[in-house]
């Protein structure tokens, strides 16, 4: 690992010289356009009520109480295509 040496003094023109010299580079049609999100993970407040009514559910149907939100998001979305 390189040391620093302290009591070198940094020259502020040098930087700005260098700094003025690098160009941008333009941004692309493909990069300007944005990518969808990639949705990972979700934070669900919910109430005494809502969180007991989903413990109780997924002890019922012998789940985690995400793979029960899960089961529900993925039932209800069948249900409604038809």
């Amino acid at each position: 690992m390189k040391k620093r040496d302290r009591h070198k003094k940094k020259d502020p023109s040098a930087f700005i010289e260098a700094a003025d010299q690098v160009q941008p580079e333009p941004v692309s049609e493909v990069k300007r356009r944005r990518e969808p999100r990639k949705y990972k993970s979700i934070t669900l407040p919910m109430n005494q009520i809502e969180y007991e009514q989903l413990e109780a559910l997924a002890a019922e149907l012998d789940r985690s109480m995400l793979s029960t939100i899960r089961h529900a998001i993925t039932k209800l979305a069948k249900e409604q295509d038809g």
